[in-house]
């Protein structure tokens, strides 16, 4: 009974995620980006989770914890090339 964005557009509109506008990034810059990306995507999981908790909703938040352990491994190695 709910209606789903099924567009670029709308998925556009609904992401809090941001472009970024200097395609003439150094590497480090680049990835401190990443970083940046992935650890909002994981804040906003962790929201997710807590939704799917609320619904009791077992099959969706296996799915999200999955999700949260391989963005936060990512999140772990992108700090690890930034130590560089």
């Amino acid at each position: 009974g709910v209606t789903v964005a099924s567009t670029l557009k709308e998925f556009s509109s609904m992401t809090t995620l941001t472009e970024q506008t200097n395609d003439h990034l150094n590497e480090q810059d680049m990835i401190a980006s990443l970083l940046n990306d992935y650890q909002a995507i994981i804040a906003q999981l962790y929201t997710d989770l807590a939704f799917a908790n609320d619904q009791s909703d077992v099959a969706t938040n296996n799915f999200l914890i999955d999700l949260v352990f391989q963005y936060e491994k990512t999140v772990w190695m992108l700090k690890a090339l930034l130590v560089k």
